[in-house]
């Protein structure tokens, strides 16, 4: 799995750290108004498992349609570090992950308990 110090890991951070820097510029050149402070982010992965599947959505939110996976969300200016913002992202996508697997473990205990696997 995903931990910190792996290979994997700074892979996706780095990956993601790109394409914000990415968008960054784009919403840089193309901002027309001032009152476009920040771009909203939203990082979505699909799995975590051999070498993560990810999307990177970018302003509002509620244009998002798959709400699959894994989530991390936050915003994109032009003082924001790119490399702590993205592994802030990936860190919110992975507890997002633990939590939903802790959910489905305590489903799964549920069922065997009450002997729904009979």
């Amino acid at each position: 799995m995903f931990e910190q110090d792996s290979p994997e890991y700074g892979d996706l951070v780095d990956a993601v750290q790109g394409e914000l820097s990415q968008h960054r510029g784009v919403w840089a050149a193309e901002r027309h108004d001032e009152d476009d402070e920040c771009l909203e982010v939203r990082l979505q992965v699909h799995t975590f498992h051999d070498g993560a599947s990810w999307n990177l959505h970018v302003g509002d939110a509620s244009y998002d349609t798959d709400h699959k996976g894994f989530w991390g969300s936050g915003s994109l200016d032009a003082e924001t570090d790119v490399q702590a913002l993205a592994a802030d992202l990936v860190e919110q996508a992975l507890d997002h992950c633990a939590q939903d697997f802790d959910a489905q473990r305590e489903y799964l205990r549920h069922k065997r308990d009450a002997g729904s696997f009979d």
